[in-house]
């Protein structure tokens, strides 16, 4: 009796290996059917490059100590949580080497929230810009860092994530 239960396992655990194996072939040839990864080519290049200044002029009146030097323009929003580490890393990390003209345009509906975000970081020019304005210029994504070179043409559009490498690659 015992022999014939232990027998009556032994099969059962061994169909189960044999479809358990059969299952994963055909997964695994499932898989390999897919078709591949698509990449996003590293060299992508927002439509704002190679624009001048001006472009951006039209929909927030620039300071003119932006044109004619090179410049950053950062893209903030007040309902951002990414926005205020990456405006102090700017700040800490990357002004005090290599200063630039700056401005920051915040993306808020009413002057309060400007002037909240203003109360944080004394003495950054800071300008309001509706969402409507970014979006009619394709900015959808917070922060958001404008190089300007010195001929007053946008050089880069750099996202949150890549801003400080790409600035040191410059």
């Amino acid at each position: 009796m015992l022999y014939a239960v232990l027998t009556l396992l032994l099969l059962a655990w061994g169909g189960s290996y044999v479809m358990f194996r059969s299952r994963m072939k055909r997964t695994a040839q499932e898989i390999n059917l897919l078709p591949k990864r698509v990449q996003v080519l590293p060299d992508a290049v927002h439509h704002l490059v190679g624009k001048p200044l001006s472009y951006i002029h039209r929909l927030a009146p620039l300071p003119e100590s932006l044109f004619g030097t090179r410049s950053v323009v950062m893209l903030l929003s007040t309902t951002c949580p990414y926005c205020p580490t990456r405006l102090e890393e700017f700040m800490e990390q990357y002004l005090p080497y290599n200063p630039v003209a700056y401005l920051c345009l915040i993306q808020a509906e009413e002057d309060r929230e400007l002037e909240k975000f203003g109360k944080l970081y004394p003495g950054l020019p800071m300008l309001r810009v509706t969402r409507q304005a970014l979006l009619d210029l394709q900015l959808d994504e917070f922060p958001n860092f404008l190089m300007v070179g010195e001929d007053g043409r946008i050089e880069d559009c750099v996202s949150r994530a890549q801003f400080l490498p790409a600035l040191e690659r410059r």
